[in-house]
């Protein structure tokens, strides 16, 4: 009998009542409640600095272009056939060329293999009935090389703006910066602009009389926000491989993060694009200045400043921002 007593004692002593369990669930879920805000943070800190990484990969790209060549790539190889207006001083040659800065930059970074797969380098990468939609070009066009990519983009990685051809163009997450001009103003943004990209036309570092440690090369772009269900026919605004105004080329004349329907500067006519920078990142955007550096610059950036960090020769040097 007293054996029996001491094992229903046994018994009690390791068995869990259902209060108990209720309270170890509940101490659990607190803990997952807290550590879950972390992990997430610690995520995000490594994509962005994954992102920070790909513009620092393109900008010391571009700075081989330059020291190579002495000036840095273009931002779109021809003037886009456009007669009606000067091409930076240039009316001749150029032609429809679409080709954009990332492309030229390809050797640069260790892509000689991408790029020599270019058939012909004198054709726009884009367009109706140009010649470049042979197979070899096609490979460039629709490749997406990792370095073009933001790691926290969630939009689909094609476009086709020509559906009954079924030729699809990848999409990148990094802009080249034109310049604080933008839309709605059209092709004389697209030729002359305050930058260091723009169309045909090239820079040399000497240009950049505000320095290069206060010039922005590249920035971020993002194709969420409905950017590619907004856009007639689905032309995102970044295919990298293009050249394009408002497009592959960004200006500072809206604030960062603007989305693409919104903004003092709207350009309908290709579709609700604004030109403005943008990132998936909380709290602003990274930007690859000329020097190479990388920073993140805020959305609290005074717009004044954050206009003048676009422009290479306005007179004003940028210090603390």
């Amino acid at each position: 009998m007293s054996r029996s007593r001491a094992n229903c004692r046994v018994s009690q002593r390791t068995a869990f009542t259902l209060v108990e369990l209720l309270v170890v669930i509940a101490i659990i879920g607190v803990l997952v409640a807290l550590l879950l805000p972390a992990v997430q943070a610690a995520r995000e800190a490594a994509r962005r600095s994954q992102c920070s990484n790909n513009l620092k990969q393109m900008a010391l790209g571009m700075m081989n272009y330059e020291d190579s060549l002495k000036t840095l790539p273009p931002g779109r190889t021809g003037c886009d056939g456009d007669s009606s207006y000067q091409c930076n001083g240039f009316t001749t040659g150029g032609g429809t060329i679409g080709w954009s800065a990332f492309v030229h930059t390809l050797p640069y970074i260790e892509q000689s293999s991408l790029f020599n797969k270019i058939d012909n380098i004198t054709v726009a990468p884009w367009g109706v009935n140009t010649g470049w939609d042979n197979a070899t070009n096609m490979e460039v066009v629709s490749a997406r090389p990792k370095f073009m990519v933001c790691p926290s983009e969630s939009a689909k990685p094609f476009v086709d703006n020509q559906p009954s051809s079924g030729k699809k163009a990848a999409t990148g997450n990094y802009g080249l910066c034109g310049g604080h001009l933008g839309p709605p103003n059209g092709s004389p943004i697209k030729h002359i602009n305050t930058g260091v990209f723009v169309y045909r036309s090239t820079f040399r570092l000497a240009d950049i009389t505000d320095g290069t440690s206060s010039q922005f090369l590249l920035g971020e772009t993002k194709n969420s926000d409905g950017y590619l269900d907004n856009v007639p026919n689905g032309t995102a605004p970044n295919m990298w491989t293009t050249g394009s105004r408002f497009m592959t080329l960004r200006t500072t004349a809206n604030p960062l993060n603007t989305k693409p329907s919104l903004g003092a500067f709207v350009d309908n006519t290709n579709g609700p694009s604004n030109a403005a920078f943008g990132s998936l990142h909380p709290g602003g955007a990274q930007f690859a200045f000329v020097d190479g550096h990388v920073s993140l610059i805020t959305n609290q950036i005074n717009f004044v400043t954050y206009q003048r960090l676009s422009q290479r020769a306005d007179g004003e040097v940028v210090g603390d921002y």
